[in-house]
């Protein structure tokens, strides 16, 4: 019976071991060879979703719930994003008491940008700008709206793109290992950052831990970390939720963030996003545009109106030309 215990014991000694081993060194992986697949294969990874992203369509339900000292809420509203390049399309829906009201609409093109609003989904829209100066509208729209940052999300620890801060000089890797997730091994990442000249506006993560799946273009699958702004700290973590894509560009599904409270934040906050659609594909230019709406095109502008400036100095200069040609005729004829 002793012998028996004893190889009882041995056995379960031999499976916490093996059970340590793939937790912190993913089998037969080591920490080190661990890190060098993360820096080798992570970046282009990266690089392929960030331009993946730019041609996409998303529509999600955005649902808050918070708590701060002395007030407290919901919030739900609906999204619809459509990005193809520089053409922006971006819909916002407030829901209240379960029925839609208060859309707002605003996007761009390729010749003009507008904004519709109405209050109603079954009462017309109203065009409350039109304009065609684009200059810096397609980055300020996508700002504004943070079409970009929800799209490229998989990217994204806290408010920052996690490929940025990985490839910095002040991005320190304390420790990398292999996490068993529902039967999927993914690469955690223990890491400290030290912004340097940075705004101590901007909400920078300092430190935490990432979670990275290799199976899936190493995207973000979750986060824990510790964010520094204004003067004071905040924790925040995400779990992202993704239909399967067979190897494939991710697909998001869902996205849940939590605000924990701290001494220097109190209060805290969950965001949930559901998606039902998040699709990547070559969006035509028609689908930005007032026509889309059900409502007249304008006319795009004349060669003429394009090119005003440069057409009237053109004219000048020639007029002057001729003037001062004329002039000078003159005097010679008079010699």
């Amino acid at each position: 019976m002793k012998d028996i215990r004893a190889a009882q014991a041995l056995v379960l000694c031999a499976m916490s071991l093996s059970l340590v081993s793939r937790l912190s060194f993913g089998g037969t992986e080591g920490s080190a060879s661990l890190r060098e697949r993360l820096m080798a294969q992570a970046p282009p990874a990266w690089s392929k979703i960030a331009d993946a992203a730019k041609h996409l369509e998303m529509r999600y339900s955005d649902d808050m719930v918070y708590e701060r000292p002395g007030r407290s809420g919901e919030i739900h509203l609906v999204w619809n994003f459509k990005l193809a390049g520089n053409s922006r399309l971006m819909i916002r829906t407030e829901l209240s008491n379960g029925s839609s009201a208060d859309e707002d609409v605003e996007a761009c093109n390729s010749e003009y940008e507008f904004t519709l609003k109405r209050t109603r989904s079954d009462r017309p829209w109203l065009v409350t700008h039109v304009g065609t100066d684009l200059t810096e509208r397609h980055e300020e729209i996508a700002e504004e709206w943070g079409a970009d940052f929800v799209a490229q999300s998989a990217l994204h620890v806290g408010f920052v793109s996690f490929p940025e801060i990985f490839q910095s000089p002040d991005f320190t890797i304390k420790d990398v290992g292999i996490v068993d997730r529902a039967g999927d091994s993914m690469v955690s990442v223990m890491f400290e950052f030290s912004p340097s000249g940075k705004s101590a506006q901007d909400r920078w993560p300092r430190a935490g831990v990432v979670m990275l799946n290799p199976e899936r273009m190493w995207a973000v699958e979750s986060f824990d970390v510790e964010l520094s702004a204004y003067g004071r700290s905040e924790k925040l973590s995400q779990h992202i939720e993704y239909n399967s894509t067979g190897g494939g560009v991710p697909v998001i599904k869902r996205i849940v963030t939590t605000r924990e409270e701290t001494p220097d934040a109190p209060g805290h906050y969950q965001r949930t996003w559901d998606f039902d659609t998040f699709e990547y594909r070559d969006i035509p230019e028609s689908e930005f545009t007032l026509a889309a709406f059900g409502l007249p095109e304008i006319a795009p502008p004349s060669m003429f109106q394009r090119y005003r400036l440069f057409v009237l100095l053109f004219v000048a200069g020639i007029v002057c030309i001729a003037v001062a040609a004329i002039i000078y005729r003159r005097s010679s004829t008079e010699r």
